[in-house]
C-alpha cells in the first residue's frame, strides 16, 4: 500500500491526506442500518411469508417459504454465536 501524500490545504494551516487513486478503492465502505441484523432477518422472514401467502400453491410458494424459514434460522443461530454464555475454547 502506497502510503498518503501530505498536501497543505486551506487558510487556517491544517493539512489533510491525499490518497493515490488505487488505494482509495482498498478501503471499505460502512453502511449504517436502521435495525439491528436480527430484525433486519425477521422482516425479511415477515415479508417473505406475506408473499407466500398471496402466491399459489407451487414451486414459488415453497421457495418463498423456504427462504422465509432460513432467515428466521439465521436470526436465531446469530443470537446464539452472539450470546454473552457462549465462551471460545481455551
Amino acid at each position: 500500500m502506497v502510503s498518503p501524500v501530505l498536501d497543505r490545504q486551506g487558510t487556517d494551516g491544517g493539512f489533510k491526506f491525499i490518497w493515490a487513486e488505487e488505494d482509495r478503492a482498498m478501503w471499505r465502505s460502512r453502511i449504517m442500518h436502521r435495525a439491528t441484523y436480527e430484525e433486519r432477518l425477521a422482516e425479511e422472514a415477515q415479508r417473505l411469508k406475506e408473499q407466500a401467502k398471496k402466491a399459489a400453491f407451487g414451486r414459488e410458494r415453497d421457495l418463498l417459504l423456504r427462504k422465509a424459514r432460513q432467515a428466521e434460522t439465521a436470526a436465531h443461530v446469530n443470537e446464539w454465536i452472539t450470546s454473552p454464555g457462549l465462551m471460545s475454547p481455551k
